[in-house]
C-alpha cells in the first residue's frame, strides 16, 4: 500500500511540476514590424527568439528577445541614403498579465539595445563612421493574450541615445506590432 502510494505521489509531483514549468517559463518566436511610415506602414521589420519568466499568481515577468531587424531606408534630399539597413535588436520588458489564461490583458515596459549588422547604404561616410555605433532606449507596449500562447500587441519605441546613428536610424522610435507565438 506504501509503495503505491509513493508512485502515485510521484507521478502527481511529475505532472503538477510539468504545469508549474510551463506557467513559469515560456519561449518562443517573436515578430515585430513598424507602422511609422504612411506610404509603406510594413517596411521594416524583426523576428528572433523570446524567453519569458511569469510568477503566475501576480502576474508579474520579464521577458528577453534578440531578434534580427532590417530597415528599408528612404532616399534623402541632401545625398543619396536608400538601401537597407540590419542590426541586432534586443529588448527587455517588465510584464504585467491581467485576466485569466483563456484572455488576458499584458501590459509591458523597458529598455532596448541596437546593435548594427552591415549595410547596403550608398554612402560611403556612413558606412564608415556608424562600424561602431549602438543605439539604445525606452519601449512600452499593449495587447492580449489568448490561450497563453498567442499575444498580438501595439507599442512605441522612444530614443534615449543615438551616437553616430541619429540621421540613418530615423526610424528607432515610434509605433510598431508586434506578434509572438509560444512554443
Amino acid at each position: 500500500m506504501n509503495k503505491l502510494f509513493a508512485i502515485i505521489s510521484v507521478f502527481v509531483l511529475i505532472v503538477l511540476n510539468a504545469d508549474l514549468h510551463a506557467q513559469l517559463i515560456q519561449y518562443g518566436i517573436r515578430t515585430q514590424t513598424d507602422v511609422r511610415n504612411e506610404s509603406m506602414p510594413f517596411k521594416n521589420f524583426s523576428v528572433g527568439p523570446e524567453f519569458d519568466i511569469n510568477i503566475p499568481v501576480v502576474g508579474f515577468g520579464l521577458s528577453a528577445s534578440a531578434m534580427f531587424s532590417l530597415q528599408n531606408l528612404e532616399p534623402r534630399t541632401d545625398n543619396v541614403l536608400d538601401g537597407t539597413y540590419e542590426y541586432i535588436y534586443i529588448p527587455f520588458n517588465f510584464k504585467w498579465r491581467i485576466g485569466s489564461k483563456v484572455c488576458r490583458g499584458v501590459i509591458a515596459a523597458g529598455p532596448y539595445m541596437m546593435f548594427p549588422l552591415g549595410s547596403d547604404v550608398k554612402k560611403e561616410a556612413l558606412l564608415e563612421s556608424n562600424s561602431e555605433a549602438s543605439l539604445w532606449g525606452a519601449n512600452i507596449q499593449a495587447g492580449i493574450e489568448l490561450f497563453g500562447k498567442w499575444r498580438l500587441s501595439v507599442g512605441y519605441r522612444s530614443d534615449a541615445y543615438q551616437s553616430s546613428l541619429e540621421d540613418l536610424l530615423h526610424h528607432a522610435h515610434g509605433f510598431y506590432i508586434d506578434f509572438f507565438y509560444a512554443f
